[in-house]
């Protein structure tokens, strides 16, 4: 069995990979790969404001249940 490889091994790979492939093939992996991130720096963007709106709604409304008066 093998062991799992690094993101970074992988790139290295495929860096090798492609210094042996026609100039057309090597563009546009390195578009498909431009695209790959960032489609995920957008999703991650969108995750992380989802997560800071659940916050400050969650704040708020402990908030106003502190504000109001009990009892």
């Amino acid at each position: 069995m093998t062991s799992p490889r690094s993101p970074i091994q992988g790139l290295s790979d495929l860096s090798e990979l492609l210094a042996k492939e026609q100039p057309r093939v090597s563009k546009f992996v390195r578009g498909l790969a431009v695209g790959a991130l960032v489609g995920a720096a957008i999703a991650g963007s969108t995750i992380w404001q989802r997560h800071r709106h659940q916050q400050q709604k969650a704040a708020e409304a402990e908030a106003r249940e502190e504000g109001t008066p009990k009892g």
